[in-house]
This record gives structure tokens, sequence and C-alpha cells, in this order.
């Protein structure tokens, strides 16, 4: 394969700071427990965008970030990765934060506070300038955000060279509709979890994505990422469901933040160097396996490490 030089991945909304506490077990309401440990660090889209640039993608953010501290800490992990950001920072305020508490199982339990990444303005969007053979994210969160709908016009309006990735996220069952339904319409792959998928179709994951995409057919595939198993894959070739496992096994988690983010911006970046989407789901599967293994949002591993795992499980 060669690499994705010519394609570039951008990400529009997000990137907030983690402050996360890794605690035996999450404490009752009105309860106390203490800390094992803590760390701060960028997160949210930087996360998606991390894992593409490891992979060898040139990345971008379509976000705001602001001038205070956090604004600083993300602007730092951005260029430690090299990956550009499309917007100057918004003066009057500071990027926001997400509250998260992991426990034992290595499962998270998040608050998510929006500052200036949450209040995009149709003319930041208006921009910024796409070219044929872009790949283009968008998270649900940013429909529940205060520019859901300056998100969502952007994304349906984009130009049919542009191949385009949504991720529900949690928050799919509180999502407008008016919103919701022309990104999905819009949307060339869908990727979201088994408790997302469900949700939106009260269905299991095989049947879910096969119902999304028949309910969707401009879709060019759903994923349904279904933890440590691996996933489920429908393509529009031929709509019949397949589940594509971890190569290697399932990796102890430590911590789940951020998996779902190193799965789909993996897979990005491998389809977009060419791989098919089956082996691009291998590649993403293994990269979320190996996430999970390191404390940390943004743990994707790097493109040599990927390769190497996959080598020594085939």
């Amino acid at each position: 394969m060669t690499p994705t030089a010519g394609r570039r991945l951008l990400v529009v909304g997000s990137a907030a700071v983690d402050v996360v506490a890794f605690v035996p077990a999450l404490p009752e309401q009105g309860g106390d427990v203490l800390a094992e440990a803590s760390e701060t660090s960028a997160a949210g889209a930087f996360n998606v965008l991390a894992a593409a640039a490891r992979h060898g993608m040139r990345a971008g953010l379509v976000g705001r970030h602001g001038t205070g501290p956090n604004g600083d800490r993300i602007r730092g992990a951005f260029h430690a990765e090299h990956i550009e950001l499309l917007l100057p920072p918004t003066e009057d305020g500071d990027t926001g934060f997400c509250i998260g508490l992991v426990d034992a199982s290595g499962e998270r339990t998040y608050v998510t506070v929006p500052g200036v990444d949450g209040s995009l303005t149709d003319d930041d969007l208006d921009g910024v300038v796409t070219d044929e053979g872009d790949v283009v994210y968008l998270s649900g969160y940013e429909l529940a955000f205060a520019h859901g709908r300056t998100a969502a016009r952007w994304f349906t309006a984009l130009p049919d060279g542009v191949t385009t990735v949504f991720d529900p996220g949690p928050l799919v069952a509180s999502l407008r509709p008016h919103l919701l339904e022309p990104v999905l319409r819009r949307a060339t792959w869908l990727s979201l979890n088994e408790r997302e998928s469900h949700l939106m179709t009260g269905l299991g994951p095989a049947a879910a994505a096969q119902v999304l995409l028949r309910d969707h057919p401009s879709l060019a595939g759903i994923i349904v990422r279904t933890g440590p198993d691996g996933c489920w894959l429908v393509t529009e070739t031929d709509g019949v469901g397949r589940h594509v496992p971890v190569p290697g096994g399932p990796r102890r988690a430590v911590d789940t933040t951020g998996a779902g983010d190193c799965h789909v911006g993996t897979f990005i970046a491998s389809l977009a160097e060419g791989f098919s989407a089956v082996e691009s789901v291998q590649r993403a599967n293994l990269a979320a396996a190996l996430s999970v293994t390191r404390r940390g949002p943004a743990t994707a591993p790097p493109r040599v490490q990927l390769d190497l795992g996959l080598h020594s499980s085939a």
C-alpha cells in the first residue's frame, strides 16, 4: 500500500481537554471515592485525528480552540502530532473540558463541559475549503452542541467528491431528528457502537447494521463496534453483515476511553490508503484493542506497531 499523502482527514468539532480519575468503582450518588491516579490530556476530536495521523494521513481540525490554559494544551498536543488547526484561536474564551471516571473494568463515565469549541459559527465553517478526495468526519456530539445546526448545514452541503464519516456518539437518543436525518443521508460511512445501534433501531448489532443500511441506501457501509470481540460490517455491495474479529484476540482493557475514536480514525486512514473495507476494519479492530491496554484517550498505536501486530497474528 502507498501512503495517504494526497488525502486529508478533516474533523468538524470539538477538541476538548479530558480530566480523568481512575477509581476502583463509581461512588454512589452523594458519595465519594479515592482515585488511584489521574491525568489531564487533549481529547475529543484530537483522538480521531491522532489515530489517523499516526497511520500516516494528513489531518486537520475544523473547530474552535480558546486562549486559556485548555486552549494552550490543545494547541501543544496538535503541534506534537503535526495536525493542522484550520481556525485561529478564539480570543474571548477557553476550550471546554470533560470530567471522566474510569473504573476497574476500564469503562469510562463522562460529563462534558463545552467551551468555545461548542460554538462554531457559519462564518467559521464557510471559510474552510475542502478538496476532492478529502474525508470529513462528524461526531453526534456536534449536533448536540449549540452549533448543531451550523455543523449539520456545512456537513450536508459538502461536495460529492468528499467522503464523509458520521459517528452518532453516546448522545444519539437525544439528537434532534431534523439535524440527524440529513446528516445520515449525506454520510458515506456510519460508525457506531453496539449501544448506539440499539438506541437507533432496538436491534442487536448485526441486524441493526443491516436495517440502518436499508433505511439509508446512500451509505457505502456501516460499522457497529462490539467491544473486545471486534465489529460488524455491512457494505452496500452485498448488504450482508459479517463479523470481523480482532486479529490476535482481545486484550485486557485498562482504559476504554477513546477506543471508538481510535477505531474510526484508523479505519479512515486505512481505507484512504487503499485497503478494502474488511482489511480496514481489521486494522481498526487491532488499533482499538491495543489502545485500551494503555491509560489515556489518545492511545492509538503508531503505524509500525499496528503492522507488526497484524504480521504476528497472521
